[in-house]
């Protein structure tokens, strides 16, 4: 196989070129979690709210969390849901992002 830019890299020790590789790539990000993982992700706090709000959309979103395989955090309803807890004062602005930060491998579905 010849050097292919787009797929290998040169090697370079002491200024001289040895040869060339693969071209390491970045895993990719998580974006499925665990149902579990993601629970883990609130502080006590968050949770005791989520647990004793006698709002009902509070409590849907919470069975509906309960209810899924997996954590998307590309599914709109999951982030429409995060908003609605921020919007009711459960969640302080900035942990929406906190909570959908990429996975990691121990957090990531089918490890």
């Amino acid at each position: 196989m010849s050097f292919d830019s787009n797929i290998h890299e040169k090697i370079i020790i002491g200024g001289t070129e040895k040869g060339y590789r693969l071209k390491s790539s970045a895993p990719a990000p998580i974006r499925h979690i665990t149902v579990g993982s993601f629970r883990l992700r609130f502080t006590i706090a968050e949770k005791v709210a989520i647990e004793t709000s006698a709002d009902p959309v509070v409590k849907v979103l919470k069975d509906d969390l309960a209810a899924s395989s997996y954590i998307d955090f590309e599914n709109q309803a999951l982030l429409d849901g995060l908003a609605y807890y921020e919007s009711v004062g459960i969640l302080a602005p900035g942990r929406i992002a906190e909570l959908t930060a990429d996975g990691t491998p121990e957090e990531a579905v089918n490890r």
